[in-house]
């Protein structure tokens, strides 16, 4: 949980880089990045992986998925990806990944 510390106080300190494959996204389904950070420090982790963080919230009444890790080097969050998860790969939580 060390790590998901470091990446709320880089949102917090606005210490964020984005990828252009999330920043392409953001744009296309209209999420600002200060639902993306909104997300970040009210939402919580639903996968952890060896370096990404699966990070789910709600943004403007609906359900959103962010994918960021921690560059521990330049105290910097790299977001990967933010979309808005469906029942079709989650469950009705939008938390449950739905087995294939």
């Amino acid at each position: 949980m060390e790590r998901f510390k470091k990446i709320k106080e880089g949102a917090i300190n606005k210490n964020i880089f984005w990828s252009i494959h999330a920043s392409a996204r953001m744009i296309e389904r209209e999420i600002t990045s200060a639902g993306v950070i909104q997300v970040i420090l009210n939402g919580e982790i639903i996968e952890e992986y060896e370096t990404n963080f699966l990070i789910f919230g709600w943004y403007n009444n609906k359900p959103l998925h962010v994918v960021c890790f921690y560059h521990e080097e330049s105290g910097s969050v790299f977001i990967t990806s933010v979309y808005h998860p469906d029942q079709k790969h989650f469950g009705s939580d939008f938390k449950t990944r739905r087995k294939e």
